[in-house]
């Protein structure tokens, strides 16, 4: 039986031979990082790799859609909130703040980064 990785592998392999662009996002992605154009490539086993969203971008997006939805979704919200968590340490700052600033939400920006530091709503 396959597992997720697998699958993975398996359609990166084929988007490679056909010579398409692709990049995995979504919950997967956020599950194997630890959803603006940065990507990196994640080994997933050795010599097996996949190109995966980075967190700066899945951040960025996660506060389009809030910010697009109302500010109501608690999803987008737990999301962001969880993969600031999770990999805010390694993320890029400047990057971050500076695409936020340009996307005009530089303010749920930092209420985000402020709950996953301090672990309670803003």
């Amino acid at each position: 039986m396959e597992t997720p990785v697998d699958v993975a592998l398996r359609v990166a392999r084929t988007f490679e031979k056909l010579g398409l662009g692709y990049f995995l996002g979504g919950s997967f992605a956020s599950s194997i990082q630890g959803e603006f154009s940065r990507r990196r490539a994640l080994e997933l086993r050795p010599g097996e790799s996949i190109v995966v969203k980075s967190p700066e971008d899945t951040v960025l997006r996660k506060l389009l859609w809030f910010q697009e939805g109302g500010g109501v979704s608690d999803r987008q919200w737990r999301d962001i909130v969880q993969v600031l968590r999770v990999s805010g340490a390694s993320m890029d700052v400047t990057y971050l703040e500076q695409w936020a600033e340009r996307l005009d939400v530089a303010d749920l920006l930092a209420r985000a980064r402020a709950e996953a530091t301090h672990g309670r709503p803003t």
